[in-house]
């Protein structure tokens, strides 16, 4: 007889073969799992602040990984306001008297009406070689800027349009990129010449149009955007938009009574979130420069337990 005859020797019936391995358990439904809320605080000061210099722009690593995540929301936040108006990027310009041409250079801040007249005047006026003194001026009543000629006889222009600094358009010719302060001025996407001795801008002068609001940006792991909100062709799809209408102390306070985007995955949660890539811009996808300060964002992140 076999010493192994356990293995020769059939097995009943009802006796299980198994420990269970090929046991197949039908997991929950999506709708059978119940829902639980978790807050994660997002902080720019918890940055790599030599990888990541800029405080709008990061990726944050979660102190745990999330599974099964159906929603994320903001539910608070502080957000800086106060924006320079003026900065790198859309404050330069080609100006020319005569026959010679400047590229000029606005130093970055956040100008009114008056700083902003009395800084471009005598930026103009101490160009090398210029002929003509400027005075410049935005019309009280109407918003209007005028840069007039008052000593001298050259002929002068703002080169919107063929100078070295223009703004960017597509084909369509919708606005994708400024890259000068004509809009800011109240002009548009031409050359401009004195009539006379002065220069009118067509529109009115709007100096916060880019900064009076921001684009919040959130990607995770970066794979998947998490937007909620759709923009016009050829421009990205936002989180949020947070909106510089009430400022407490220079900052913009966000609760989740007066801010409601809602991501919402579905149909099949998102499975697993260990980083977060997260950016905050302007409409023209340049990262707003806080000159320093930081940001902070209260995620509510709803996941499958």
């Amino acid at each position: 007889m076999s010493q192994f005859k356990y293995l020769t020797t059939p097995v009943a019936s009802d006796i299980p073969q198994s420990s269970g391995q090929q046991v197949t358990i039908a997991y929950p439904k999506r709708s059978e799992r119940k829902e639980v809320t978790q807050l994660i605080e997002i902080n720019s000061r918890d940055r790599n602040i030599i990888q990541y210099p800029n405080s709008s722009e990061f990726r944050l690593r979660l102190y745990r990984p999330l599974k099964d995540i159906v929603k994320i929301q903001i539910a608070g936040g502080t957000i800086p306001g106060c924006l320079y108006n003026m900065n790198t990027g859309w404050n330069q310009f080609t100006f020319q008297e005569g026959s010679r041409k400047w590229n000029v250079t606005i130093p970055p801040g956040r100008y009114t009406y008056e700083t902003l007249c009395s800084k471009l005047a005598s930026i103009l006026n101490t160009l090398p070689g210029i002929t003509n003194t400027y005075t410049v001026s935005i019309d009280a009543t109407t918003g209007v800027f005028t840069l007039t000629r008052t000593t001298g006889a050259a002929n002068f222009l703002f080169l919107f349009l063929t100078g070295d600094y223009v703004d960017f358009y597509d084909q369509n010719n919708t606005l994708q990129k400024i890259n000068t302060p004509a809009k800011f001025f109240g002009f548009g996407r031409l050359d401009y010449s004195n009539t006379g001795a002065t220069i009118t801008a067509p529109y009115v002068v709007d100096l916060d149009f880019i900064l009076n609001r921001c684009y919040v940006y959130i990607n995770h792991d970066n794979t998947q955007d998490l937007n909620t909100i759709e923009r016009s062709v050829g421009r990205q799809q936002p989180h949020a938009i947070v909106y510089f209408d009430e400022l407490r102390n220079n900052y913009k306070f966000l609760n989740k009574e007066t801010f409601e985007p809602l991501y919402s995955a579905w149909p099949a949660a998102i499975s697993r979130i260990a980083t977060l890539d997260i950016s905050i811009r302007d409409e023209f996808d340049r990262c707003v420069d806080f000159n320093g300060r930081d940001f902070t964002l209260l995620l509510g992140i709803v996941a499958l337990d």
